[in-house]
C-alpha cells in the first residue's frame, strides 16, 4: 500500500503521521433499500434505493514524539461537521468528512502507533476541486456532432433515435422506405459503433434476390439528443418549423458508409439516398474489405431530402444471389457530420463532461424592472417572483377595441384585402395578390403559393409588390370612434432564408380618414443584412439599414401614443436574435389625428417568386387609453438586483441580495440539473424587462 498526502480542513494531518492507502474508498457507498414482502410472497420487491453514505477507513502508524503529534491530531481532527479531506493520489477532488471518533489510544509505554482514522461521508460523492463556469455567449455558435450509432439499443428509439433495416427483393431501389421490414440485432448494431474493420452483417440465400441494408437517421432528435433542449431554447416544436430552422442554420451536412459486400457476381456495393421521390446518387465499390463513400448536401437539399418526421433515408445493397453464393452485405461504420450555426438566445449551454448528473448554481444580476425568472430545461424548472407582475399602467379603464381572433373557421372575415394604408415611400407600393385562408394548429396568415398569391409588379419589373389586410377598429362601448391615446401590438415575422428576391413587411396604424399615423418597416434585401425604418406622421423616426440583428425577425411591434408621444418597440422573440429597439418620437400634428385603422403587407420585390423572405402575419390587438397618465408599479426585481439560486442536496434555495427568498420562490421549483453533455439551460423573465447577466456553475462530482 503506497504512501499518501491527506488534508482535513486545511491541515495537512500527515506532518503527524504516517497514512496508508485503505480500500474503501474504492468501493460503492452504502445504501438503504425499502423492501416489500408480503404474505407468502416468494423472495421480496425493491419499492425504493437511495446512496446513504460511504465509510473511509485510513490506516495510519505514528512515531516518535506521540504525546506532542497525537495532541496536535486530536486538535486537528476536532469538527462538528463535515470538512474537506483531500488525499495526495486525487488531488483534483475532495471528500466531505468528519471523523468518527473511535481511534484507540497508544499505551502509554509505547514508541509507536498503530490505528485507523474512520470517516464518515454522509453525503458519499466526491467533488472536482473547480467549478466549471459558464455565460451567455451573444454571437451565434458554431457546433458540430456525429450522427451514428453509438449507445444504440434494438427497438428503443431514446437511447438513439437512429436505426438500420434489412430487406431483399428484386430491384429493392424500386421500393420506398417504408418496404424494408427487418430491424437489425442488437449484435450487429454492436458492431457499427465505431469505425474499426469489425462489421455487422446481413446476408439472405433466396435465389436471384438482392440484399439491402436501410441507415434510418432520425435527424431532428439526433440534434437534440447532442444538444437536449434546442428545440424548447428557439421555440420551435412543429416538424416542419425544426425543418425550415435547420434550413437557414445547416453549414455542413455529409453523409458516411463504410460498407462491401459479395454476392453471385463477386464483390460490390451500391449506395444511394432517398430524395423524397426515389432512391439516387448511386456510388459504386467493388472491393473485398470496407471502404468509404461519402456525400455532401446543401441545406436545401437536406430540407428536401428529409420526410415529415425529420427522417433521412441512405441505402447501401450488394449482388443477387445464386445457387452457390449468398448475398452478404457487410457495414463497419456509417454516420452523418453535421455543422450548425446556433444563433443567439436566451438559452445558456452548459457542459457536463463528468460522470454523474449535478446540480447547477446561478448567479443573476437583474437590469431594469422586472417581475419574475424563470430557468427551465428538459425536465426541470425554477420560477421566482410572479410571473403576471405588470411594469406599468393606465391609471383609469382602457378598452380594447380589436384583437385578431384566431379560429380557422372564420377565415378572413376580419380583414379587408389589399385595401390597406402604406406609407408610401417605396418604390411602385402595389397592393395585389392573396393570402391562404388559415389552416395551421398555430394560427397564422401565409401566401406560399405562386405568382397568383403576389401579385404583379408594374410592368418594367421593379417595384414592391403583395397582399395586405386592413381593419378599422370602429366604436367603443360608449360609442366614440377610434383612439386618440392608444396600444397597440402586431406578431409577425420576416425570415431570411439563401433569398434572391427581397422581402418587404409593413405595419401600419391609419385614421379615420386613412391618414397614415405611423408605422414600422422591415425588409431584407437579396445582397445584405436586413434593416427596419420607422415612420411617424410625415418622419422617419428611425432607421437601421444593412444591420445583421435584423436578418431573422419573429416577434412583436407594439405601437403606442399618449398624448404627442409615441413609443415604438420593435422586439425579436422567436428569431433568434433577440434583437430590441424602442424609441419615443413627439410629433404634434400626427398626433392630432384618431387612429382608427390597422394595415399588414407583406410585398417582394420585382417578378422572381423563388427564394423569397419568409414572412408571416401572427396577431394583433388594439387597445384604447382613456387618460394620458402611467402610472410605474412597483415590481418584484429592482434595477442591480443580484439573485444567487443555489440548487445542492436537491433543494432550490433561493436568496436576492444576500437574503432569503424563499417566500417569492414558487413550491414546485425542482432543482435544475445538468446531465452528462451538453444542457440547454432556458431563461425566461417579464416581457418588458431586459434580459439579465446569467453566470452558471456546476461541480463535477464522482462516486
Amino acid at each position: 500500500m503506497s504512501k499518501l498526502q491527506v488534508w482535513f480542513d486545511g491541515i495537512e494531518i500527515t506532518q503527524y503521521l504516517q497514512v496508508k492507502m485503505g480500500k474503501d474508498e474504492m468501493l460503492l457507498p452504502e445504501r438503504t433499500d425499502d423492501v416489500l414482502s408480503p404474505g407468502n410472497m416468494i423472495g421480496s420487491r425493491l419499492r425504493s434505493s437511495k446512496v446513504v453514505k460511504r465509510t473511509i477507513e485510513m490506516p495510519f502508524i505514528m512515531t516518535g514524539d506521540l504525546r506532542n503529534k497525537t495532541d496536535k491530531l486530536k486538535e486537528a481532527l476536532y469538527v462538528t461537521e463535515p470538512k474537506k479531506l483531500i488525499m495526495s493520489d486525487r488531488m483534483d477532488r475532495y471528500y466531505l468528512a468528519i471523523p468518527d471518533g473511535s481511534i484507540s489510544l497508544p499505551e502509554s509505554d509505547s514508541v509507536d502507533w498503530s490505528g485507523t482514522i474512520k470517516w464518515l461521508c454522509y453525503d458519499p460523492y466526491a467533488y472536482d476541486m473547480r467549478e466549471d463556469e459558464f455565460e451567455f455567449s451573444d454571437t451565434a455558435q458554431t457546433v458540430s456532432l456525429s450522427l451514428d450509432y453509438r449507445t444504440k439499443i434494438q427497438g428503443d428509439l431514446d437511447s438513439n433515435p437512429n436505426t438500420i433495416y434489412g430487406a431483399e427483393w428484386h430491384a429493392i431501389e424500386n421500393r420506398a422506405p417504408d418496404s424494408f421490414w427487418w430491424e437489425w440485432e442488437q449484435y450487429n448494431y454492436n458492431q457499427v459503433q465505431m469505425l474499426d474493420g469489425i462489421t455487422g452483417s446481413y446476408q439472405r440465400t433466396q435465389l436471384e434476390n438482392s440484399t439491402r441494408l436501410m441507415m434510418k437517421f432520425n435527424v431532428l432528435e439526433s440534434i437534440n439528443n447532442s444538444y437536449p433542449g434546442i428545440w424548447q431554447r428557439y421555440g420551435i416544436i412543429d416538424v416542419a418549423d425544426k425543418i425550415a430552422w435547420l434550413k437557414a442554420n445547416l453549414t455542413k451536412f455529409t453523409f458516411n458508409v463504410w460498407s462491401y459486400g459479395q454476392g453471385a457476381s463477386g464483390y460490390g456495393v451500391r449506395v444511394q439516398y432517398w430524395n423524397g421521390t426515389e432512391w439516387t446518387g448511386t456510388q459504386v465499390n467493388t472491393a473485398s474489405s470496407p471502404s468509404k463513400n461519402s456525400y455532401t448536401f446543401t441545406a436545401a437539399e437536406v430540407a428536401s431530402y428529409l420526410d415529415a418526421d425529420g427522417y433521412f433515408y441512405a441505402l447501401s445493397g450488394t449482388n443477387d444471389t445464386d445457387a452457390n453464393t449468398a448475398s452478404t452485405m457487410y457495414l463497419d461504420y456509417t454516420n452523418i457530420d453535421v455543422t450548425l450555426t446556433l444563433p443567439v438566445s436566451d438559452a445558456l449551454v452548459v457542459t457536463n463532461d463528468g460522470p454523474l448528473p449535478v446540480p447547477i448554481r446561478f448567479e443573476l444580476t437583474n437590469h431594469g424592472d422586472n417581475g419574475f425568472f424563470g430557468i427551465t430545461n428538459d425536465t426541470e424548472s425554477i420560477l421566482l417572483g410572479k410571473t403576471n407582475d405588470v411594469d406599468g399602467g393606465i391609471v383609469e379603464n382602457s378598452e380594447r377595441l380589436f384583437t385578431t381572433k384566431q379560429d380557422n373557421s372564420i377565415g378572413l372575415s376580419q380583414w379587408t384585402i389589399n385595401d390597406g394604408v402604406l406609407n408610401n415611400l417605396n418604390e411602385t407600393p402595389v397592393q395585389a395578390g392573396k393570402f391562404h385562408p388559415p389552416y395551421e394548429k398555430r394560427w397564422r396568415l401565409r401566401n406560399n403559393g405562386g405568382y397568383d398569391y403576389w401579385g404583379n409588379s408594374a410592368s418594367n419589373n421593379r417595384g414592391w409588390h403583395g397582399p395586405t389586410i386592413y381593419t378599422e377598429f370602429g366604436v367603443d362601448s360608449k360609442g366614440a370612434t377610434g383612439a386618440v391615446n392608444f396600444t397597440s401590438r402586431a406578431y409577425v415575422n420576416i425570415m431570411s432564408t439563401n433569398i434572391k428576391q427581397g422581402g418587404l413587411t409593413q405595419v401600419n396604424i391609419s385614421g379615420s380618414d386613412r391618414e397614415f399615423i405611423a408605422g414600422v418597416q422591415l425588409w431584407k434585401p437579396n445582397n445584405g443584412h436586413g434593416g427596419i425604418k420607422i415612420r411617424i406622421g410625415k418622419h422617419w423616426a428611425y432607421i437601421d439599414e444593412n444591420n445583421a440583428r435584423w436578418d431573422r425577425f419573429f416577434g412583436s411591434i407594439q405601437i403606442d401614443r399618449h398624448g404627442n408621444t409615441y413609443t415604438i418597440t420593435v422586439q425579436d422573440i422567436e428569431g433568434g436574435t433577440g434583437a430590441k429597439q424602442t424609441i419615443t418620437f413627439d410629433d404634434p400634428d400626427s398626433a392630432k389625428i384618431v387612429a382608427n385603422g390597422f394595415t399588414y403587407w407583406k410585398a417582394m420585390w420585382g417578378n422572381k417568386i423563388n427564394d423569397i423572405s419568409w414572412q408571416d402575419f401572427y396577431d394583433f390587438w388594439f387597445q384604447k387609453d382613456n387618460v394620458e397618465n402611467y402610472v410605474d408599479i412597483p415590481n418584484t426585481f429592482n434595477d442591480g438586483d443580484s439573485v444567487v439560486i443555489d440548487n445542492d442536496q436537491g433543494a432550490v434555495e433561493t436568496s436576492v441580495n444576500g437574503s432569503l427568498f424563499l417566500g417569492m420562490q414558487e413550491i414546485g421549483s425542482k432543482s435544475v440539473m445538468a446531465y452528462q453533455g451538453t444542457n440547454m439551460i432556458s431563461f425566461m423573465y417579464s416581457d418588458f424587462a431586459n434580459r439579465p447577466d446569467v453566470k452558471a456553475y456546476i461541480r463535477k462530482r464522482y462516486l
